[in-house]
């Protein structure tokens, strides 16, 4: 017998007699517009907030839900139009119930952005939405902190070079270095000129152990936890120490993407295009991080 119509019966105000008194005042509104917006969801939110009494694991779900309220409000995208009632359902209590289990920082952001992509994207469907949470479920915080560095932290295997800026501004006691030039509204137009390819002096692997903090022996268990899920190719690289410099000039072309270049830029150095951190990405892995990444 399907029990969805019973339980989703619960209203706003049943769920909220269940929050203590000082935190009724901060999440009664969350909870009341977002079942506005998921009317179904309300005998989850129930069991949910319910059985997370403790004050800790109740802060988390419940931020994790005003979150959500705002993501879905904002949204164009429907959530009935990309999950049916069931999905909604088991989405959010799977990932409710797995948030108030984390006492991890990152992985409870991560968490929360698995919750909010996961009822205002349509470019992946149930089946990958359900992947993503069981993948992050399982994932521990020394295997975050490898996806983190690897995936969303700046490579520092490639190093970008600016010509000086002509006008720093000095008559102003300003110095506006090539480096803010790049990132500012006011940068004249760059195009790369050339990349180099070369040995450097630290191996993937020991900017790892350098950079996270952690025993060896951990980061290479989770390196070979990452790498049998499809997540990494980080084994494969260990000792690799190519370094990239790309070099741009002043010029009318558009500023190019240091990922997809021009056929008139001039390489040197391996054939073998892709730093370290490059070579031990896989597609599985950039789509799982680019999912519960995005907030």
């Amino acid at each position: 017998m399907d029990k969805l119509p019973e339980i989703a019966k619960k209203s706003d105000q049943e769920i909220i007699e269940y929050l203590p008194e000082e935190q009724r005042l901060d999440y009664a509104g969350s909870i009341t517009s977002l079942l506005n917006l998921i009317p179904f969801a309300g005998g989850t939110l129930a069991s949910v907030i319910s059985t997370n009494l403790n004050n800790i694991k109740l802060n988390k779900i419940l931020s994790a839900i005003k979150l959500l309220m705002e993501k879905v409000e904002n949204s164009k995208i429907k959530v009935e139009d990309i999950l049916t009632e069931e999905q909604a359902v088991e989405l959010l209590d799977r990932t409710l119930s797995e948030l108030g289990r984390t006492s991890n920082s990152e992985k409870i952001k991560y968490f929360k952005n698995l919750l909010t992509s996961s009822y205002t994207r349509d470019d992946v469907d149930f089946c990958g939405k359900e992947l993503y949470l069981n993948i992050l479920t399982n994932l521990s915080v020394a295997e975050i902190l490898l996806l983190k560095a690897l995936y969303i932290e700046p490579d520092p295997f490639s190093s970008y070079e600016y010509p000086e800026p002509e006008d720093d501004l000095s008559r102003l006691g300003i110095k506006i270095t090539p480096d803010i030039y790049a990132q500012s509204s006011i940068m004249p137009q760059y195009h790369v000129e050339s990349i180099e390819y070369s040995d450097g002096d630290t191996s993937l692997i020991d900017y790892l152990k350098s950079h996270l903090h952690v025993d060896e022996e951990v980061i290479n268990g989770a390196i070979a936890q990452l790498d049998a899920k499809g997540l990494s190719n980080m084994g494969n690289n260990y000792s690799e120490k190519t370094v990239r410099k790309v070099q741009y000039a002043k010029g009318q072309m558009p500023v190019v993407s240091p990922i997809g270049f021009a056929d008139n830029i001039t390489f040197t150095g391996r054939e073998q295009k892709g730093t370290p951190m490059e070579k031990s990405q896989t597609l599985i892995g950039r789509a799982f991080m680019d999912f519960i990444a995005s907030s």
